[in-house]
């Protein structure tokens, strides 16, 4: 029977208890006796370190925890422990869901211990004297109802269920084990026997969720995610991961909406923040994503990946100093960072500053030499300083460490393609697009790729297919213009050159294009003004500065050729177009040793390059060097047959040394290849004078004539007049083709 001291000693007990907790909120636990370390379960005899991770039994009712820290062992002290919900515990804490009475009489929760145990300020024991103890017990079922009848009223279901309940947890934490070695299939396994076990934990359903995400299975994991939140529908780590599955699918407003009920969940959370502006980034709401990111460092401004995220918005807005400044913050606040080291790097690639960009891509792959990202950033800075074999072997690294990264492939691809080889180039492409059928830059690519191999339906099948896809992608409109210039569909060609412009108002490539097709369509004031543009915008773009001087040396303005040549050359030396370009030049300006040695320089830089054979042959030709312009001319044929030019151009060399046979026999070939090739028409007629082939003669200069061609200026080009072409000949030519060519 309790003294009016013992009770007196009672209600001390109890408020102590209750102003200990009084600054938080708290959990209780009551053992009945002092243990070095936590009882994992008031049934349970066996004793578990604090340190390790393991699932403990707490209630949220210190009256309840007091009853058990007074029910046994009466000749020993016990104990009520207080432990503070932090941050840290409180992502640890599960609800019982077990249909058991027990369970809520005794207003039982889970707790998961943390891997480093239970910090000393999270906790305060409260210790309970054994010889207090059976008042204590007479007190709680006097004036609070708490007896054994009440807190053990179904033991054996109790005893039972918290067997089933130890044998998920353990299930789950091999799971767990699993997960963390990367084998994702075991990790399912067991976390599927969990969740056999007990089918209402939350956890459980996230993690097999997250194992599921890893081995790109998207559709099950969201379907375990939509099971943790019917479970829980206030439980953010669902709601996150939901998200995250949802974006890897690309349906980013999917995700959109899940980061957003997390943040509404928890208002203070920076990485919902972080996530949601990554998922508004990929759905194009670029000023939305980074408010969001702002948001984020506001809330966390020491956590460097919501400035790595941010940086890289900037960068892809254009804003590439500003994403510099968010990488460099990211390096500061972890000097580890290999994101910021990586992202960094592509902003210096998308400055040409190639070498900054490999230098911090190396620090990217010394941190994580694992990592597949940035050798193949790394391979993208060697591609765009023209190192092509060491891009390759960039590529090939990234594609070994990861097999499914689709831009490995397409970088690999479109390194092939500048080195000329389209097979390998058109194997990458198909590999990349076999990994990602949305993957619209590939198909633009390959695209890019079947025309240079004269495949122009399957060409726009890729350039439709990529346009299809992305409609804004400025990239595909550009290709598909080009690919329209190469069937000389120039209309077509500048609709789309427009379009991507309008698109990327600083796309330097698209206005070089627009350029070229203009210069085709002899409209060479447009022609200039888009060759400026272009420069205007990338001072240092040598193919703009290459294209204006062909422009103005076409124009006649052999200065202003030379030196835009010249600065392309600067800009880039082993640049062999501007070579060529300047020979042609120079040869156009008489200085034909100063031309021989452009064209001998191009070819040296570029072996395939046809025009400089061809230009070569031209600056022969006018050294009356028949033999070597005719070597130049028949390289020129070997490298391109379908090309007209280099067989007339031969065929006047053969002329020229009194083959006319084989002359005739060339421009034959450059009318079938080119049927409006007036020149050649020309140079056909005066061959046919020679053999005396006075109808064929009639009809080739008749018909050079009527396409514009001056016959009688060509002639005298040649000949003094028509009895000097007699006399050098030994023929005599019929008074009516006498008159074509005199009047």
């Amino acid at each position: 029977m309790s003294t009016n001291s013992d009770l007196s000693n009672i209600r001390g007990k109890i408020a102590e208890i209750e102003e200990k907790s009084a600054d938080g909120d708290y959990i209780y636990r009551g053992e009945s006796e002092h243990h070095e370390k936590l009882a994992s379960s008031s049934y349970s005899e066996s004793d578990v370190d604090i340190r390790a991770e393991h699932v403990i039994d707490f209630t949220t009712d210190y009256l309840v925890a007091l009853f058990f820290a007074c029910d046994g062992s009466l000749d020993k002290s016990g104990r009520v422990i207080l432990l503070k919900k932090t941050d840290a515990i409180r992502d640890q804490i599960e609800i019982d869901r077990n249909s058991m009475s027990r369970a809520s009489v005794q207003k039982q929760v889970i707790v998961r211990l943390p891997e480093r145990g239970i910090e000393q300020e999270w906790y305060h024991v409260i210790d309970i004297p054994k010889s207090l103890k059976q008042s204590i017990l007479n007190h709680l079922q006097k004036y609070h109802d708490i007896s054994n009848p009440t807190i053990y009223n179904n033991l054996h279901e109790f005893v039972r269920n918290q067997d089933i309940y130890q044998r998920a947890y353990t299930e789950f934490f091999e799971g767990l084990a699993s997960q963390n070695r990367e084998d994702y299939e075991k990790a399912i396994e067991h976390y599927t026997k969990a969740l056999k076990l007990n089918s209402l934990q939350v956890d459980t359903y996230n993690n097999r969720g997250i194992a599921y995400s890893s081995k790109g299975d998207y559709d099950r994991a969201i379907k375990d995610f939509d099971m943790a939140i019917v479970l829980e529908s206030d439980d953010v780590d669902s709601h996150i991961n939901r998200g995250l599955a949802y974006g890897k699918q690309g349906k980013f407003e999917h995700a959109i909406l899940d980061f957003t009920k997390a943040i509404e969940l928890k208002p203070g959370y920076a990485t919902a923040y972080s996530y949601r502006g990554l998922a508004y980034y990929e759905n194009g709401e670029i000023d939305r994503a980074i408010v969001d990111f702002d948001t984020a460092i506001k809330i966390s401004p020491k956590f460097p990946d919501h400035y790595v995220n941010r940086g890289n918005v900037y960068h892809d807005k254009g804003a590439i100093d500003r994403a510099i400044e968010d990488f460099n913050t990211a390096m500061e606040l972890n000097p580890n960072c290999t994101n910021a080291y990586n992202s960094r790097g592509n902003a210096y690639n998308s400055k040409g500053r190639h070498d900054c960009a490999i230098e911090d891509f190396n620090k990217a792959i010394k941190l994580k030499p694992n990592l597949s990202e940035p050798y193949n950033n790394r391979g993208g800075a060697y591609h765009d300083k023209e190192d092509f074999d060491r891009a390759i072997v960039d590529f090939d690294k990234a594609i070994q460490l990861n097999s499914a990264n689709a831009k490995a492939y397409y970088n690999r691809g479109v390194t092939y393609k500048s080195k000329g080889n389209v097979q390998f180039a058109l194997k990458d492409f198909d590999k990349a697009i076999e990994l990602n059928p949305d993957f619209a830059i590939a198909y633009s690519y390959r695209g890019v790729v079947y025309d240079i191999k004269g495949d122009h339906d399957r060409a726009m099948l890729d350039l439709n297919k990529a346009i299809e896809l992305n409609p804004q992608l400025a990239e595909a409109y550009n290709n598909r213009g080009i690919a329209y210039d190469e069937q000389r569909d120039f209309n077509r060609a500048i609709e789309d050159y427009n379009m991507a412009i309008h698109l990327k108002p600083d796309f330097v490539e698209a206005y070089n294009s627009r350029g070229i097709t203009y210069g085709k369509k002899s409209m060479d004031d447009l022609a200039l003004k888009d060759f400026n543009e272009a420069i205007k915008l990338k001072s240092d773009y040598a193919i703009a500065y290459n294209n204006r001087g062909a422009t103005n040396s076409g124009n006649g303005d052999y200065d202003s050729a030379i030196e835009d040549c010249n600065r392309a050359i600067e800009f880039k030396p082993d640049y062999a177009e501007p070579y060529s370009n300047r020979g042609t030049a120079y040869r156009n300006k008489g200085e034909i040793d100063r031309a021989i040695e452009d064209y001998t320089k191009a070819i040296k830089l570029n072996s395939d390059l046809v025009e400089a054979y061809n230009g070569r042959g031209n600056a022969y030709s006018i050294k009356a060097d028949h033999e070597r312009a005719i070597e130049d001319y028949t390289k020129a044929i070997d490298l391109n047959p379908g090309l007209s030019i280099p067989y007339n151009n031969r065929g006047v060399a053969y002329y020229s040394k009194g083959e006319v046979n084989r002359a005739i026999e060339d421009y034959n070939k450059a009318i079938d290849l080119k049927p409006a090739f007036v020149a050649a028409y020309y140079n056909r007629g005066e061959a046919w004078l020679r053999l005396g082939e006075w109808e064929n003669a009639r009809e080739d200069l008749n018909t050079a004539r009527d396409k514009g061609v001056d016959i009688i200026a060509g002639f005298h080009n040649d000949y003094q007049s028509v009895s000097d072409f007699e006399k050098k000949h030994g023929v005599t030519v019929p008074a009516d083709i006498a008159a074509m060519l005199t009047n």
